[in-house]
């Protein structure tokens, strides 16, 4: 059975709205204890892809919400998940096991193998 992992948990600049934890936005750290239990056929979906644009780089009425960069993001995927894919569409960050790629790596071993038959010919 898949499961959709919605990763939401950050302070969105003001106490009436959000609470406040010890930090702002723990999305790196949500982001690496997922993908370290995900199964193949799990999704992780991020909302607020637009806020992604680095620390460096903080929004909101008081400057207050700090995100990281998508790349931040992308390199944690690609270490702990290589074969996943990182899509950003309609505000929405989603990433997901890329079966294209395993297909991909099984027909390049195929078309090695058979060519290697060719020249032994």
């Amino acid at each position: 059975v898949a499961t959709v992992f919605w990763l939401d948990g950050h302070f969105s600049g003001s106490r009436f709205e959000t609470a406040k934890a010890a930090l702002d936005n723990p999305i790196l750290l949500e982001l690496e204890t997922t993908l370290r239990e995900v199964e193949e056929e799990d999704v992780v979906l991020i909302d607020d892809a637009r806020m992604f644009t680095g620390f460096d780089r903080c929004q909101g009425n008081f400057k207050s919400e700090c995100f990281p960069s998508l790349d931040d993001l992308k390199k944690i995927v690609c270490r702990l998940r290589p074969h996943w894919s990182f899509t950003v569409a309609d505000d929405m960050i989603r990433i997901e096991h890329d079966s294209s790629t395993g297909t991909a790596k099984k027909q390049s071993k195929k078309t090695k193998k058979t060519k290697k038959t060719k020249e032994e010919k």
